[in-house]
């Protein structure tokens, strides 16, 4: 008795192949998506501690302080930062140098937004901090008088990167003042967001503090 020995024909073959294609090709997609989630996932934790640095930082240099200065204040807002472009203040602070003894003897810090000026660090927004030693007053201030603002600031250095622009309205990248207290304590908001980030979708970040000048 002959069996039936008939093997298959080209076109079930071809069939055969192309349904593996696209099995594999949807394992591929899979796979892809979960190490772009897992990726994303990394790169977002990165950029919450990279903010949460900074308000560590920011929180620190407000402590110093005699007095906080608000993002919209006109005196940091006509503040000229030499050398930086798309500048927006954030924070200023008015700190006594405790290298010297003199009660007149003052720093300015100034944390700000503004473009990326270097191939390493990206946007939309680099938060820096500069800092201005203050020329000494000819006789001694009044009880509670502070310096004037300086006229500029050379361009300082980098504190985070990925920040988005600043948006007062929406809480981003700002220092509130307290209404009751609005020299020395308020809350400050910074926002980035990973849009720069090969395969990222672009999340918003948002992470704030309570700074209180207690100088």
């Amino acid at each position: 008795m002959k069996r039936n020995r008939r093997g298959l024909t080209l076109i079930e073959i071809l069939v055969a192949a192309g349904l593996s294609s696209i099995i594999a090709a949807g394992m591929i997609t899979a796979l892809s998506h979960a190490a772009g989630k897992t990726s994303l996932s990394k790169q977002t934790a990165s950029l919450a501690e990279d903010l949460r640095r900074s308000l560590d930082l920011i929180s620190a240099r407000g402590q110093s302080a005699s007095r906080l200065y608000r993002s919209d204040d006109a005196g940091l807002t006509g503040i000229t930062v030499i050398g930086a472009t798309g500048v927006q203040p954030i924070l200023g602070l008015m700190a006594p140098r405790l290298t010297t003894t003199d009660p007149n003897d003052y720093a300015f810090g100034l944390f700000y937004l503004a473009d990326p000026l270097a191939d390493v660090y990206r946007g939309p927004k680099v938060l820096y901090y500069a800092e201005a030693a203050l020329a000494l007053p000819a006789r001694p201030l009044p009880t509670g008088t502070l310096p004037a603002l300086p006229a500029s600031v050379t361009d300082g250095r980098v504190v985070a990167d990925y920040l988005v622009a600043q948006d007062l309205q929406n809480r981003a990248n700002f220092f509130k003042p307290d209404s009751s207290n609005g020299n020395k304590s308020g809350i400050l908001y910074l926002q980035s967001t990973s849009q720069n980030l090969p395969g990222a979708a672009a999340p918003v970040l948002s992470l704030q503090v309570r700074i209180t000048a207690r100088n």
